[in-house]
């Protein structure tokens, strides 16, 4: 298999651990247990098979295949799975609302978080718009 193959491999592995992950997280509010087993076995599965072929973490010109990081203001994991090209990925961002103390308050703010691919680096902007 070339290399170019593995990281095709690589990204559609992490991309569908990253979406069941996601459905896991729904499915666990609904409370469907059947549905999050099957998701779960899936999981378990696919993990199997990326550690046995050794296509866990990086791609075959060193780039990480995804990369995580917690933002401790937001309380917010961000992941991003690249894409093996990186002349085919893009910059992208996206934003959310800050998670409120409970279901009365006001939302306290919004954040921005970009992915730029050229350098693999993850930027959180949060803007309150109460005091923390």
């Amino acid at each position: 298999m070339k290399n170019a193959d593995r990281d095709w491999l690589k990204y559609v592995i992490a991309t569908t651990v990253d979406r069941m992950e996601l459905i896991i997280d729904m499915a666990g509010q609904e409370d469907p247990e059947t549905a999050q087993d099957v998701a779960e076995g899936h999981l378990v599965g696919l993990r199997k098979i990326a550690a046995q072929l050794g296509l866990e973490r990086v791609y075959s010109d060193g780039r990480s295949i995804q990369t995580q990081v917690r933002n401790s203001e937001t309380g917010i994991t961000f992941k991003r799975v690249w894409v093996p090209d990186v002349a085919l990925d893009q910059r992208t961002s996206h934003t959310g609302a800050l998670l409120r103390g409970d279901e009365y308050s006001a939302c306290p703010g919004v954040y921005e978080v970009t992915y730029d691919p050229v350098d693999q680096s993850t930027t959180i902007k949060v803007v309150r718009t109460d005091d923390p």
